[in-house]
């Protein structure tokens, strides 16, 4: 019995702070743009934002709902002696601990919305059988092709790094609904694509601080040994968040998107370079919302407006700007890592 409260104490500890690192949520950009979006609502309405939640809340379904005893590594797990019922024990009492199962009761005993709480159970105990299932070479992320050039490896990486991170599944599926509504309505609003194109990239900010955030020590010494200014890692870095942000935004106003994407690296470049922030797989990006993210916003909502004021001839000084950030911290980046 001491065997099996031992690993289940261990296992409970791990997967607290596990869960605590999906606090990071408070410093991303697109928390500080739901609640704007909740402060110019009128009360007596029910809220748009609900639409975002769901979201949200259907993210975090999964890493919340992902079984507690994958922690420990599986050949370790084979060599302590335990037995066929000690295991079984040490499985259901990780199962137990599993916090959607709780939010789940919660719900059927506060919000009295029993069929709620039997749905997340079910979804949780269904991810749980998913993950088990271990099938061949079933990473689709092995899937993104290297890109050419001296700058296509780290393309590549970075790329599959930022397809780890749960904002770009939220773009994703807003960029889905919104695409269907431009489509699909008959008489859509002109400045809509404008605006879901800012909205989109407002998304993805808050992974544009974050170049080096998911890099170990490990990796930022592989960069110094690589034949490549500090300005063209970054380089590579940026263009793997650009190609996500024109595969997400290309319904909409694609040259206003340009913009706000240019705009928005070239001051994400402060916080990734000089001070940036550690990063979780599968959680969504932590920025710097009180200084840099703040900014961020105001510089994609009035460069997308001014672009699709002025046309093409709006490009211009935001790509200089950008070019100008990427030389500046990419001499930054050098100096820190010397």
């Amino acid at each position: 019995m001491a065997q099996v409260v031992a690993v289940v104490g261990a296992v409970a500890r791990s997967s607290w702070r596990e869960l605590r690192s999906l606090g990071s949520f408070q410093g991303n950009n697109l928390l500080a743009l739901i609640a704007l979006m909740m402060a110019e609502e009128p009360r007596s309405l029910q809220s748009s934002a609900s639409f975002y939640w769901l979201i949200i809340a259907a993210l975090f379904l999964f890493p919340l709902s992902a079984d507690l005893l994958r922690q420990v590594p599986t050949e370790r797990l084979d060599l302590w002696p335990l037995s066929e019922m000690q295991l079984a024990a040490i499985r259901a009492a990780t199962l137990l601990l599993n916090p959607v199962l709780w939010i789940a009761l919660a719900l059927s005993i506060f919000v009295h919305s029993a069929v709620l709480g039997l749905v997340l159970a079910m979804a949780t105990f269904a991810i749980q059988f998913l993950a088990r299932i271990r099938l061949p070479r079933a990473n689709p992320l092995r899937f993104i092709p290297r890109f050419p050039g001296p700058l296509g490896g780290l393309i590549q990486n970075h790329l599959r790094i930022l397809l780890s991170s749960l904002d770009v599944y939220f773009a994703t599926l807003f960029a889905i609904c919104a695409a269907v509504y431009c489509f699909f309505t008959a008489h859509p609003d002109p400045m809509a694509r404008v605006v879901i194109g800012q909205l989109v990239v407002i998304f993805l900010s808050t992974l544009a601080q974050c170049q080096f955030g998911f890099d170990d020590a490990a990796e930022r010494v592989r960069y110094r040994l690589i034949p490549l200014s500090g300005a063209q890692i970054l380089l590579a870095k940026d263009l793997a968040w650009i190609l996500l942000a024109l595969l997400l935004t290309w319904p909409f106003h694609l040259l206003a998107c340009l913009c706000s994407s240019a705009a928005v690296l070239a001051i994400g470049h402060h916080t990734a370079v000089r001070k940036p922030v550690r990063q979780n797989r599968w959680r969504f990006a932590e920025g710097r919302l009180g200084t840099v993210g703040l900014l961020q916003m105001f510089a994609a909502m009035s460069s997308g407006v001014a672009a699709s004021q002025a046309g093409a001839v709006a490009v211009l000084p935001f790509v200089c700007v950008y070019v100008a950030s990427l030389w500046f911290y990419g001499r930054k980046w050098e100096q820190e890592t010397a």
